[in-house]
């Protein structure tokens, strides 16, 4: 079974677990809205169904925690099978192109040789051919990737929404034992509150810890990494020789830290995690030795160490910084968890700037659209002005000729008028 084969089957186990996880959810009563009784038997009734879709809320949030950290898996799968095919391709195209460049070479030599076009031609096709299945193959990765990021942001936004219903399930609870004890006594209420103690207290630890996994997008930070989140906002970190230094390069003490109160707000766990290992990295620090990067580098082939240097040199680099400064208690575990979360990251980021290349594109669309839609109203708002001040003209110009001919025609009828006074008596004394 191939590596692609195994990323499918392991998208498509994740597809079945998350509608199996959503069709197991069949909330009775958090789905809606719903009004708080005046009887206290429905009251009661509706403890017990609010308590349940609660624990259904839990169990199907759990079990999403496992779907993600099951996507990030394959994406981080996909990532690496990105290096091999990159890699792989790299040295083929690096082994034909020398073959290309010695009978090239040999060509000088002997120019009228068909043996060596054709060869030539061979090698040429050789390439083309490992370009496209080169393509082909990284199109079909990024695909896979693509859909494991659907489902990944499918699944926040399904626990984002299932959270929500949980807290708010919550708050119904409590409303709900409120009105129960309004209508009881004050010693028949404290029972109530009693009853419900422990459930109200282990809901609320798992709303906290909920809360906190929303805020990394439902991913599970270790201990290590929130530890040196923690101190990079108070602005300290960890030197290899167990030193606890300020950012301005002052070294500063583990109790000095606590009364200038930059450790305040840690809870318990990553503070005694903290200062085990400022200890061990004081005691044992100066006894660690590292084999040096020559002796390494020459036990390996010269392709292996390009290639690592291309690919993997920036985050190994910071990973392995970051581990030295840490000594957390599984270095390796770390260290991959580490590359995976970095090169998450980049995809975030590259898909990031994909969708930001997308949406400058489809600006720039939008804006020439509006510029045509723009030059072409204002071509037609010319247009009609145009014909209005044509017709405008024609309606003068007709105006202008009718008031001339009509000032022609009352000059003639006045010209006629007058004709007709002189000339009347003269044509009544002529004889008949």
């Amino acid at each position: 079974m191939s590596g692609t084969d195994e990323v499918l089957g392991l998208l498509h186990e994740i597809k079945k677990e998350f509608d199996r996880s959503f069709s197991l959810l069949n909330l009775r009563i958090l789905d809606d809205d719903f009004d708080i009784p005046e009887d206290i038997s429905h009251i009661q009734n509706l403890h017990d169904i609010v308590l349940q879709d609660l624990e259904d809320l839990k169990n199907n949030l759990d079990s999403h925690v496992s779907i993600i950290e099951k996507t990030e898996l394959i994406m981080n799968i996909l990532s690496y099978k990105l290096y091999e095919i990159r890699h792989s391709f790299r040295f083929q195209i690096d082994e034909l192109k020398s073959k290309k460049d010695e009978l090239m070479k040999l060509g000088e030599f002997e120019k009228e040789d068909s043996r060596l076009a054709l060869q030539l031609v061979e090698i040429d096709n050789e390439i083309s051919k490992l370009e496209e299945l080169q393509q082909t193959n990284l199109n079909s990765i990024k695909e896979q990737k693509l859909e494991a990021q659907k489902d990944y942001e499918r699944a926040v936004q399904e626990m984002d929404e299932n959270f929500a219903k949980m807290s708010r399930g919550l708050n119904k609870l409590l409303v709900l034992i409120e009105a129960e004890k309004s209508n009881i006594s004050e010693s028949q209420a404290q029972l109530v509150d009693a009853k419900f103690a422990n459930e109200i207290q282990q809901i609320s630890a798992e709303i906290e810890k909920f809360t906190a996994l929303q805020t990394t997008g439902w991913k599970v930070l270790y201990l290590e990494e929130k530890m040196s989140e923690m101190l990079n906002e108070r602005g300290l970190k960890i030197l290899q020789s167990g030193q606890l230094i300020k950012d301005d390069g002052q070294a500063i003490s583990f109790q000095q830290a606590k009364d200038f109160k930059l450790l305040d707000h840690i809870n318990s766990e990553i503070l005694n995690e903290l200062k085990a290992n400022i200890v061990s990295l004081s005691d044992d620090g100066s006894a660690r030795t590292t084999p040096s990067s020559a002796s390494i580098g020459s036990k390996m082939s010269s392709a292996d160490v390009t290639y690592l240097k291309d690919c993997l040199g920036k985050p190994l680099a910071l990973a392995l910084a970051e581990i030295t400064a840490l000594r957390p208690k599984d270095p390796i575990h770390y260290l991959g968890h580490w590359l995976f979360k970095y090169r998450y990251n980049q995809q975030q980021e590259d898909i990031n700037n994909m969708e930001m290349d997308m949406l400058i594109e489809k600006r720039n669309q939008v804006n020439k659209e509006r510029w045509h839609q723009i030059i072409e109203e204002e071509a037609k708002a010319a247009v009609m002005d145009m014909i209005l001040r044509a017709e405008e003209i024609a309606i003068m110009n007709e105006l202008r000729r009718i008031q001339e001919e009509t000032d022609a025609m009352e000059e003639m009828e006045a010209l006629n008028e007058e004709a007709r006074d002189i000339l009347g008596p003269l044509l009544e004394n002529l004889p008949v």
